[in-house]
């Protein structure tokens, strides 16, 4: 039981991860075009 949440634990940080990677490589190249403009 204990390692199945921790499991589920580990999943739910890598999907949080991920988002926030996302958010940042966007983010960026919003700047980027926005610096270019």
């Amino acid at each position: 039981m204990g390692i199945v949440m921790v499991q589920i634990r580990l999943e739910r940080n890598l999907l949080q991860t991920l988002k926030v990677k996302a958010c940042l490589q966007i983010s960026r190249e919003a700047y980027n075009i926005y610096q270019g403009s």
